[in-house]
């Protein structure tokens, strides 16, 4: 699981975002088990603190503003974005697919709710 702070709001908040690794029975073959330890040592594995987004306003100006104009709430972004990179990575190494998807949740300090 990667577990990452951003700050948001001008920093005046921060949101976490967590990453993980999980089965998904609907693509599964019978090796899922061994490509579910493989995608979690990847994940462990890896310096995840390169991700791109440490801000929200590192986000691509019009890629925020479109999901901002979509009612899209800036925690979203920032977790959609961050996962993303995360899958990116894993499919690259040939991770995902065939019994392994990500899951991906964050929360933020009260300031930003």
């Amino acid at each position: 699981m990667i577990e990452r702070e951003f700050p948001v709001a001008g920093g005046a908040a921060s949101c976490t975002v967590l990453v993980r690794v999980m089965p998904d029975d609907v693509t599964a073959g019978a090796d899922q088990e061994a490509r579910l330890r493989e995608a979690r040592a990847f994940l462990a594995e890896n310096d995840w603190s390169t991700l791109e987004a440490t801000t929200i306003d590192s986000i691509p100006t019009a890629e925020l503003a479109g999901k901002r104009r979509q009612g899209v709430s800036d925690e979203l972004i920032l977790t959609m974005h961050v996962s993303d990179q995360v899958f990116i990575a894993l499919d690259t190494a040939g991770h995902m697919g065939e019994g392994v998807r990500l899951e991906q949740a964050s929360r933020c300090s009260p300031e930003q709710l």
